[in-house]
């Protein structure tokens, strides 16, 4: 099982985030050249992704699915030779997905914890993004530090390590939901 990561956690130089690493610390070597060769001889590679997550992956007006993401996972079928599979998934699922063998890999913005270490190898990180704090336009409360989230409501995928972070800020009410277009939805109805 493989995860394609992005470094959510904005630490380049922890030794995890190295190539090396990366190369030294498949969890079973036989397992990726089974998967390997399973690919190769399918003909395809079955590409999870949540599909809500503009620029990285999301639909465009006509309906196709686009976004850096699913042009990393284009480039690695075409390097390994074979046609790309996408599977469009909840955030909420997404890992349980590739545990129970719907996909081969997934490639979404996954950050690369110690905990999914224990259960899922990873690639080296292709991006790096931090946590980013959206509210309303309309909004004229200023919200500069953690402190100023106590009392307030924050909405984070289900399952994600940012709903780590936000469990994290006391007095803050961690609402979780599957995808983003479900938090976005909800923070524009003000909810």
């Amino acid at each position: 099982m493989l995860g394609a990561s992005s470094l959510r956690d904005g630490n380049i130089d922890h030794p995890s985030h190295t190539a090396q690493h990366h190369e030294e610390t498949v969890q079973n070597p036989a397992h990726a050249a089974d998967l390997l060769d399973e690919v190769k001889q399918r003909g395809t590679l079955r590409i999870a992704v949540e599909g809500t997550y503009p620029p990285f992956n999301y639909k465009d007006e006509q309906g196709k699915l686009t976004g850096f993401d699913v042009e990393i996972a284009q480039g690695i079928a075409v390097k390994l030779g074979v046609k790309p599979e996408f599977t469009t998934t909840d955030w909420s699922g997404i890992l349980a997905g590739l545990q129970a063998g719907k996909y081969d890999v997934i490639v979404n913005q996954v950050a690369a914890t110690d905990k999914r270490r224990e259960t899922f190898d990873f690639s080296a990180p292709y991006v790096v993004s931090s946590p980013q704090l959206i509210v309303r336009s309309n909004e004229t409360r200023q919200l500069a530090t953690a402190g100023d989230l106590r009392g307030k409501k924050i909405g984070v995928g289900q399952g994600s390590n940012y709903a780590d972070m936000a469990r994290a800020i006391d007095g803050a009410e961690v609402r979780t939901y599957p995808g983003a277009s479900e938090y976005l939805q909800d923070l524009a109805a003000g909810r």
